[in-house]
């Protein structure tokens, strides 16, 4: 099976203009982790990072995408605690984008905005992703995604299937304006 795609074109010209400031204005970064760090302690929490998303960047404003992208910063990528710290902001950016991306598709898929894919939903979703598959390797996926054997596709099994099918967003290192 070809890899699926997380094509969220709403999304590019943003992303460009962050990967620019992300890559050559250190200045810029600073800004805005001081408008994240509202009180100036060196951590920041989901909260925090909600709120800042709400008032600088409404086009990333899907809680889901949002909650995965933290706790993949802060316990996947970063060193295990609750909040972001300065070191890990860049790796949180870079993360907002790749699981707004993945939740865009998702919700495009849901139709019936339950948060959760049913095996329709994601046999008629399957052009979304860029995949063209039989009724039985329709079924066989989405059995394999649904790893609790809940009969839906939750979100956060989404998130693993294509990162386990290797789509990451690319272009903003983790190590860029440290």
């Amino acid at each position: 099976m070809a890899a699926p795609s997380v094509q969220a074109h709403e999304f590019d010209a943003l992303e460009s203009q962050i990967k620019e400031i992300v890559n050559g204005n250190k200045d810029e970064v600073n800004k805005w982790w001081a408008a994240l760090d509202v009180n100036g302690n060196g951590i920041v929490s989901l909260a925090e990072v909600d709120r800042w998303i709400v008032i600088a960047f409404p086009l990333l404003d899907h809680k889901p995408a949002l909650m995965r992208a933290f706790v993949c910063t802060t316990k996947r990528e970063g060193d295990g605690d609750d909040w972001v710290e300065r070191h890990e902001f860049i790796t949180l950016i870079r993360n907002i984008f790749y699981f707004n991306r993945v939740f865009k598709v998702f919700d495009d898929i849901d139709k019936n905005d339950d948060r959760r894919l049913t095996l329709e939903e994601f046999t008629k979703g399957l052009p979304h992703l860029g995949l063209h598959l039989s009724a039985a390797e329709a079924k066989a996926t989405f059995n394999e995604i649904d790893s609790n054997h809940g009969g839906f596709i939750l979100f956060d099994e989404f998130c693993q299937w294509i990162a386990n099918k290797h789509c990451p967003v690319g272009g903003i290192s983790s190590k860029s304006s440290k």
